[in-house]
């Protein structure tokens, strides 16, 4: 029988079937008055469409709860699912969050997906730097002029179906994925990630995305947070370099924390660059060990053990908890990680205009953290007083008039008290 394309009508018709029978299910496990019960909606609005030709519904639970009544209940809905000829799969990640996913496979007569859909991403996944690098055929924009590869996590606090249905939209239209997130306190919590752009391209795109989340009126709450990722293949067997790059943003935690709301500054997933091994990441930067060993050395400063089982634990897990901090190496050493350098900091935003200045200095700050004498970091993490980490920061990574200007309004706006807010 030929096969027929999968249009939006065929998803939307697959995604009310799975609906139906999870909320069928969901009281008979969970009856009115059980704590689980009220999770139902979570569930019901995340179903997503992925790259892979399935429908997929996504739970993120944060939780220390016994995982076995979850599994119960995905075991019943994977009996009822089976029957009406939908396959589901789940898995299970053991640590803060209880990860959940329903993968909804197509009917064979619905055929194969449109080109258009099958480009988007893989559920959960983070934006694809870990495709092929850009920088060979990326121009440089105004804003980002580094042809270093990124890519975008926005998250949003979404108020209505509406607003749903239009984001979705919006994801179909753009290649951006959209995601559900139970970290988000909103009723309607989801994250839109961007493929991996880069240069002039990356530019327009993040203008565009940001002008039409404006348009449909996305919003944002203290909740949710702005993450961007920077590839790093050139930086995969170069501890050294990386170690460099860490030590910098250790120095210069209190500028970054400096250039956020209040708010922004206590949360538990971007917490401050502390409790770090400095002596060993010192040795690593100052070129101690083989690449090899300089690699494993990092690994043990990240994680902050000296246990390699306690390390393969963490690296196995994709949300564990080494990953809440202003900077990122998790996705670095995971096995099938996206070997990326995550920046976790920022505030949420829709705005481009505080997106873009925010890649260029990060992608600054790696360029320039990467190459610093070692004599050069050991000295900034002498710095005791703001002001002289504030000048050290625009020095010594050699900012452009632009982004030193960025950084000092940032300063100016959430640390007003500073004195080196005197320009």
């Amino acid at each position: 029988m030929p096969t027929q394309n999968l249009t939006r009508p065929d998803y939307l018709s697959i995604r009310s079937d799975a609906v139906r029978v999870v909320r069928d299910a969901w009281p008979q496990l969970f009856p009115e008055g059980n704590p689980l019960y009220e999770e139902l909606p979570l569930f019901l609005d995340s179903p997503l469409l992925n790259r892979d030709q399935e429908i997929v519904m996504q739970w993120n639970v944060y939780t220390q709860a016994n995982i076995r009544p979850f599994q119960n209940l995905l075991n019943s809905i994977k009996n009822i699912l089976e029957q009406g000829g939908l396959i589901l799969e789940f898995t299970t990640s053991l640590h803060r969050v209880e990860q959940f996913s329903i993968v909804l496979t197509r009917r064979p007569e619905l055929g194969i997906l449109e080109e258009s859909v099958s480009s988007l991403l893989e559920p959960d996944s983070e934006p694809r730097t870990q495709e092929k690098p850009r920088q060979k055929t990326a121009k440089p924009g105004k804003i980002i002029t580094d042809l270093r590869p990124f890519g975008v996590e926005l998250e949003l606090a979404l108020r209505s179906r509406d607003e749903v249905e239009a984001v979705e939209s919006l994801s179909l239209e753009t290649g951006w994925h959209i995601s559900g997130d139970g970290s988000i306190k909103a009723r309607y919590g989801r994250e839109l990630k961007s493929p991996a752009i880069a240069g002039a391209d990356g530019e327009k795109q993040v203008n565009e995305i940001s002008d039409k989340l404006k348009a449909i009126k996305a919003t944002v709450n203290s909740s949710c947070g702005l993450h961007i990722h920077l590839d790093a293949h050139d930086l995969l067997d170069k501890p050294v370099e990386l170690a460099k790059i860490m030590l910098a943003y250790i120095a210069y935690d209190d500028v970054f924390q400096a250039m956020l709301p209040a708010y922004r500054r206590f949360n538990h997933y971007a917490k401050k660059m502390s409790g770090y091994n400095l002596a060993k990441l010192r040795e690593i930067a100052n070129h101690e060990y083989s690449p090899t060993k300089g690699m494993e050395a990092l690994q043990q400063v990240f994680y902050q053990t000296n246990l390699q089982d306690e390390i393969n634990s963490h690296r196995d897990s994709k949300y564990d908890r080494s990953r809440y901090y202003g900077l990122n190496y998790h996705q670095l050493f995971r096995d099938h990680g996206l070997q990326t350098i995550e920046i976790r900091y920022h505030s949420p935003t829709i705005m481009a205009e505080k997106i873009l200045p925010w890649i260029a200095l990060h992608q600054q700050i790696i360029a320039k953290a990467s190459q610093m004498p070692i004599k050069k970091l050991d000295g900034l993490q002498k710095l005791l007083f703001f002001e002289d980490k504030l000048v050290a920061f625009k020095s010594e990574l050699k900012l452009n008039k632009k982004l030193a200007d960025y950084v000092q309004k940032r300063v100016i706006i959430f640390n007003p008290k500073s004195k080196s807010c005197v320009v």
